[in-house]
């Protein structure tokens, strides 16, 4: 496959310096764009009591003048770039988690560490289940979920902002039907429980869990039984 766009993330530090050239050279190989991608970290939200909004916009100034500096060393090697500055840079807290089960003993085992994280977060919790039966539907299918119900129900009363979402979907591509309903959801976590094995063993294609891995458009969370 051939890359069309290069993601650059960089703190401007002499360890991006380095990235930089190598995703120049890698650019200009394959014709590709670079999106140079800065994570402003700095909020306006804080405890003291003097006014800090005009340290924050010099701040913001001068990160946004490097941005420029970096940007235009690629385009001076004839490389396409795009910038793009992330205000308020990551939450404590997540706010989406999305558990995928297929109801074995391997992968009920997650269900614990995403009943904790959801309660530590006042993170929403969808529940999903990849059937690969397409007759298989209806009131029997719901009650799969019991173990789950269960086992977060365990875990203390569910508030109305706790309750978990239940979402069962029907195809042969289980990794497939994952990765794309994290990205609908969308999740800033995905929690999959696998069964113990070496690590390199677990997560090695055609496993399912690599394939979500490989493919998923946020952070995933395995839990080995």
């Amino acid at each position: 496959m051939i890359p069309d766009q290069i993601v650059l993330a960089t703190d401007f530090s002499p360890a991006s310096s380095a990235a930089l050239l190598v995703a120049g050279r890698v650019a200009r190989l394959f014709k590709a764009k670079v999106l140079v991608v800065h994570v402003f970290q700095y909020v306006a939200q804080h405890q003291y009591q003097v006014p800090v909004g005009w340290m924050i916009e010099c701040i913001r100034r001068d990160v946004q003048h490097r941005m420029n500096e970096t940007r235009q060393i690629l385009v001076d090697i004839g490389v396409e770039t795009e910038g793009r500055l992330i205000e308020d840079g990551f939450g404590p807290n997540f706010h989406k988690i999305l558990y995928a089960t297929d109801f074995s003993e391997a992968s009920l085992a997650a269900v614990p560490f995403a009943a904790t994280l959801r309660k530590s977060s006042s993170a929403s919790l969808r529940v999903l289940h990849v059937s690969i039966d397409p007759d298989f539907v209806g009131a029997s299918e719901d009650q799969n979920f019991d173990p789950v119900r269960k086992a977060l129900a365990s875990d203390g009363p569910e508030s109305t902002e706790h309750t978990a979402e239940y979402v069962t979907l029907h195809g042969k591509d289980v990794s497939q039907a994952i990765t794309n309903e994290a990205e609908r959801y969308p999740a800033d976590l995905l929690v999959l429980g696998v069964h113990r094995a070496s690590a390199y063993a677990t997560h090695l294609a055609p496993k399912i869990a690599f394939q979500v891995i490989a493919a998923a458009p946020c952070a995933v969370l395995t839990i080995s039984s």
